[in-house]
């Protein structure tokens, strides 16, 4: 039997770091993003206006799906609408829902949505899961489940990030540049190096993201 709670206060939402971390190991998409180090460190600056709405869909006791959402208070064509979205920090590159497995994934996110229509009705007038990926799991499970809701939907793209695809190499490309911008790049770098020694480091498992967090904030 699957059982939802909601976690709206700091304290509860801290006592989750270790069920949060062992479903974070075992979702579709670990990222760096969606652990609770993450969203422990980016709280702080998030709470001043925003009020924690995180869902946590256990079986047996084992967290199955956690949904870290907020509640926020926008202004939309001069109107406040309380929105539902997700816990995202304007650092954060993507997020999501955290999935355990595919067999009882759908099975998690309906009895989401029908406590979220049922019993938090009252709680919010509009949900937007902005950095949503699109190929994400949730989001197409969630397509399969919506017409449970009968609520109208959208999927739009809200957020892009131009590229310039280097077919032959940055050193190329860098040449083909006129003098004024390879100039200006030049700059960039020296004024870099004179600030130290730049690293690149990856931080993959738990303790590790807890180390980079700790550097970050």
């Amino acid at each position: 039997m699957l059982d939802l709670a909601c976690v709206d206060n700091e304290d509860e939402f801290l006592s989750l770091s270790g069920e949060w971390d062992d479903l974070w190991a075992h979702a579709y998409s670990p990222s760096v993003f969606l652990s609770h180090s993450w969203f422990r460190y980016c709280w702080p600056e998030l709470k001043p206006r925003n009020q924690m709405r995180v869902l946590v869909v256990r079986e047996g006791g084992k967290a199955m799906a956690i949904a870290p959402l907020m509640k926020s208070r926008l202004s939309m064509r001069g109107l406040p609408v309380d929105v539902l979205g997700f816990m995202a920090h304007p650092e954060a590159q993507l997020a999501d829902i955290l999935l355990r497995d595919a067999e009882t994934s759908t099975d998690v996110l309906r009895v989401m949505l029908r406590f979220l229509l049922k019993e938090k009705a009252s709680d919010w007038q509009m949900i937007s899961l902005d950095k949503i990926l699109p190929d994400s799991k949730s989001l197409h499970l969630l397509s399969k489940v919506s017409d449970f809701s009968s609520l109208p939907y959208d999927v739009e793209s809200a957020y892009e990030a131009p590229f310039i695809r280097l077919r032959d190499g940055w050193e190329h490309y860098f040449r083909s540049r006129s003098p004024r911008f390879r100039k200006t790049v030049r700059n960039i770098a020296n004024r870099v190096t004179r600030l130290g020694q730049v690293e690149v480091r990856c931080f993959g498992t738990g303790p590790e993201i807890e180390r980079g967090m700790e550097k970050l904030f």
